[in-house]
């Protein structure tokens, strides 16, 4: 998987969220006690010494537990369940404990410790919001304390001498406080999914689902940055099999002529440059005719990635004995197979070419088979002959295709 692939999963997933919030409050824990140290510095005056000092010691063995329970944690850590309900549990406490020091200031300072209550529950909210990253939980678990607190606005300003109406405007005011930072917090989240997302998107626009290759979009952005490039050397290869997804992986190959052995050099290394960029995944390997190699030439272009057929040509493949033999015999005419491999034989020998190159004398022994045979419609020249009626005889079970097999896989 990518990274832009990981990324967008990771997204998706409850549980990296909450590792991801956890990692972070650990690294502001510091930030956390600091700002407990200052509120009850400059808020002990409304609610007291003693009080602010409790507070200020419940809190700060919450964090240190937190702190040291999660302290195995990283970012490539998958909680289970039962740590991520303590984890929760830990955040919950750790927001009813910094909230409670609301009900100390209100209690303790009458009106103005009302005030400094609502400011504090209404910053906490503010701060879950910030510190809660992707994670609805978590921040669920940070704002949904301190405005439980915020319920108790009306009965503390009747206490003091307010009226109901009071305390239920306030509370309101806190409603509205937590409503506003949920709507913030649900753009800014579906702006980050969105940013996280797009790299992954256009990755996707480039790539085949079924195979995981480039498609045809991220190769015509190939072919026009070439074209940009001033390149004018550009060889497409339209590569298409029936069923692709049903196949191996190691049949998937196709072949293409493409004339002389200097001709299919330069096919090759061009489709390999090309493939390289577009489909990564292609290997392009070049299969050439012995011809009258020495074993010594044979060996050399091997060992350069170059397949070479063992006998002299392809047509020495196609116009064997045996093929030679199953043509008939599908022809339901055995007993001329003999004399149209004589017939061959001497083509060759008037022609003083070689005992086993075929290809030689192809055209003649094509006239021959249709005329012995009496073949209709056998393919208008050697060529459609070959592969419409001699290719599919090469089949599984026969010493060619053993050969032809033995020549392209076992040296590729």
């Amino acid at each position: 998987m990518t990274a832009q692939a990981s990324a967008a999963a990771g997204i998706e997933d409850p549980g990296r969220k909450l590792v991801g919030v956890l990692v972070a409050r650990r690294q502001q824990i510091g930030v956390r006690l600091g700002l407990c140290f200052l509120i009850a510095l400059i808020f002990q005056s409304l609610s007291g010494i003693g009080p602010a000092l409790g507070w200020v010691a419940s809190y700060t063995f919450i964090q240190i537990a937190e702190q040291f329970l999660f302290r195995d944690v990283t970012t490539a850590t998958r909680l289970g369940t039962a740590r991520r309900i303590a984890f929760v549990a830990a955040m919950i406490v750790s927001n009813v404990a910094f909230a409670a020091f609301g009900i100390a200031e209100a209690v303790g300072a009458g009106t103005w410790g009302l005030l400094c209550a609502g400011l504090l529950w209404s910053g906490a909210i503010l701060n879950g919001a910030m510190v809660s990253g992707d994670s609805r939980v978590a921040l669920m678990a940070s704002i949904l304390p301190p405005f439980l607190f915020f319920l108790a606005m009306p009965a503390l300003v009747v206490k003091n001498g307010g009226t109901l109406e009071i305390g239920t405007a306030i509370l309101a005011g806190g409603a509205l406080n937590g409503v506003g930072v949920l709507a913030v917090w649900s753009a800014t989240r579906r702006l980050f999914v969105g940013a996280a997302r797009e790299p992954e998107t256009a990755r996707r626009a480039l790539i085949d689902p079924a195979t995981g290759l480039r498609n045809r979009n991220a190769l015509q952005q190939h072919i026009a940055t070439l074209e940009a490039a001033g390149r004018d050397d550009v060889v497409v290869a339209a590569i298409g099999i029936d069923r692709f997804d049903q196949l191996p992986a190691r049949l998937a190959t196709k072949f293409f002529s493409s004339g002389s052995h200097s001709d299919t050099e330069k096919a090759r290394a061009t489709l390999a440059a090309l493939s390289a960029t577009v489909l990564p995944a292609m290997e392009v390997r070049r299969l050439i005719d012995r011809d009258d190699r020495s074993d010594a030439e044979v060996v050399a272009e091997r060992a350069r990635g170059t397949l070479v057929l063992t006998r002299r040509n392809l047509e020495s493949y196609l116009f064997n004995d045996e093929i030679i033999r199953l043509l008939c015999r599908d022809a339901a005419k055995s007993e001329v197979a003999d004399q149209i491999i004589s017939t061959r034989t001497q083509l060759i020998a008037s022609k003083g070419g070689n005992a086993d190159d075929f290809k030689y004398v192809a055209g003649e022994t094509y006239v021959a088979c249709k005329r012995l045979l009496q073949l209709t419609n056998p393919g208008n020249g050697a060529k459609a002959f070959m592969r419409d009626k001699l290719a599919p005889l090469v089949s599984p079970g026969t010493e060619t295709f053993k050969q032809l097999h033995e020549d392209i896989f076992e040296f590729a």
